[in-house]
């Protein structure tokens, strides 16, 4: 199934794959929405990854964090961490933090 009209059949879609550094699928598929999507389409979004949308801001985390500090105790057993990996060889580790009431938190 070709959808590429005559004007990008003489692209060569391997060597243009090859330079930018991308599989000749995901050119193809670019191409064919660049030429279907009409305005604000551009070759960007070949090269560009969408960034997430996280909800939670970092007021909301510090909130959070301090939350289950105050309410939570550390795990009696000595094996019982976290380990969080942030980097090459670098890791962060912590002991599990153990809820003393129900998990239900009313107000």
């Amino acid at each position: 199934m070709m959808l590429l009209n005559s004007d990008v059949d003489d692209l060569n879609i391997s060597v243009l794959s090859k330079v930018i550094g991308v599989s000749r699928k995901t050119v193809y598929n670019t191409i064919n929405r660049l030429i279907s999507g009409g305005e604000g389409s551009s070759l960007l979004k070949l090269t560009t990854r969408c960034k997430p949308v996280t909800p939670i801001t970092h007021e909301i985390k510090d909130i959070i964090t301090i939350f289950w500090t105050n309410e939570s105790r550390v795990s009696p057993n000595k094996k019982d961490l976290c380990r969080k990996r942030f980097g090459r060889n670098q890791y962060e580790e912590h002991p599990i933090h153990l809820l003393d009431v129900p998990q239900v938190f009313h107000l």
